[in-house]
């Protein structure tokens, strides 16, 4: 699995798939077309490079629905799962980057790099973010987030120890990344972390502690949605969560957005 590239390929999302298991995403997405108003925005193009947190759920094909019809978004992604910002460097991301097309590049690493190999993730970091930019794209780092409390990670040092040392660290990692490289954080951990502590009985976390569920997907793609557009995602249900979950979800992530603005 980590050495598979999943690059999306299609529009939309098939309604039957919505808000089933997760798997990897094979499809892009545009607005939808009774969304687009004679006078609304031309779409804008988004590669997501990342890994399995960016392909659960399809997350960029839930970030191009929840986009307002006033900032339509299209977006493809490159994804191998496990993969570090290094594998990135050397693979299929780097040349996607610099084929251009792309109004923004959002980068996302391992979910223990920052803290394993700060070193190496800072330096990838720096080298795919100054390809972005000379291909005319800006930059949004896609913050990652804790795992869960009791995972076997925290026994690691570098871990911190607990969910909160880990996502402060997180936190840290991809803060200093956007200021090396003039670009924005989309502070999805940050919102995790003010989801479970104020909605404990949410469930954000896939069955394996590291992963998101659907609503963790959900909150992942609002945040996203805010810090690309700059106005709140939209209401729109693909994902099986009823709407006060949804509404839940939005908040925080709204909340999120606003605490991390420079």
């Amino acid at each position: 699995m980590r050495r598979r590239a999943w690059i999306l390929t299609l529009l939309g999302c098939a309604a039957a798939a919505c808000g089933r298991a997760p798997r990897p995403a094979t499809t892009d997405a545009a607005p939808p077309t009774d969304a687009v108003a004679v006078d609304a925005a031309p779409p804008r193009a988004v590669l997501f490079v990342g890994n399995s947190y960016t392909y659960y759920f399809e997350l960029p094909v839930e970030v191009a629905a929840l986009a307002a019809p006033a900032a339509p978004l299209i977006t493809t992604s490159v994804t191998v799962g496990g993969a570090a910002l290094r594998d990135h460097w050397s693979g299929e991301a780097r040349a996607a980057i610099a084929a251009g097309g792309h109004a923004i590049v959002v980068l996302q690493g391992q979910s223990q790099e920052p803290l394993l190999d700060a070193a190496g993730f800072a330096a990838h970091a720096d080298l795919l973010a100054a390809a972005a930019t000379s291909a005319g794209a800006e930059v949004v780092f896609y913050q990652t987030w804790a795992r869960r409390a009791g995972d076997a990670f925290y026994a690691d040092p570098a871990s911190g120890g607990t969910p909160a040392a880990m996502q402060d660290g997180l936190t840290a990692g991809y803060a200093g990344a956007a200021a090396r490289n003039q670009a924005r954080v989309a502070p999805v951990g940050e919102a995790r972390r003010l989801a479970l502590a104020e909605a404990p009985t949410l469930e954000l976390f896939d069955p394996d502690g590291s992963h998101p569920s659907a609503a963790g997907a959900y909150l992942a793609a609002a945040v996203l949605v805010e810090t690309l557009t700059n106005q709140p995602p939209t209401d729109a249900p693909r994902l099986e969560l009823d709407a006060a979950t949804r509404a839940t979800l939005r908040d925080v992530a709204h909340r999120a957005v606003i605490a991390a603005a420079p």
